[in-house]
């Protein structure tokens, strides 16, 4: 992981949890009138972008699941305890 640092503050890139993202509105929320509208506007945006993003990526590893269970395709790890619930 990369990490960005300076006298005031360290970044740590990674995806935001839910919570944070719950967070963020709320903390946008609250100062709506401290921020420019165009740039609160903006903000509104990336989140709603971040959390399509998200429910994108739950769908497609759902779909993923379905799709091996149907055809049948075990990953490595399911099939030792598919083995020991057999006997």
């Amino acid at each position: 992981m990369h990490t960005t640092e300076n006298a005031e503050l360290t970044v740590t890139p990674a995806a935001l949890t839910q919570a944070e993202l719950d967070d963020l509105k709320t903390f946008l929320g609250e100062r709506k009138a401290d921020w420019p509208a165009g740039i609160y506007a903006t903000m509104e945006r990336l989140i709603a972008l971040y959390l399509t993003l998200i429910n994108a990526k739950n769908k497609a590893g759902d779909l993923l699941k379905t799709l091996r269970m149907a055809m049948g395709i075990i990953p490595k790890s399911e099939r030792g305890k598919q083995l020991l619930s057999k006997h």
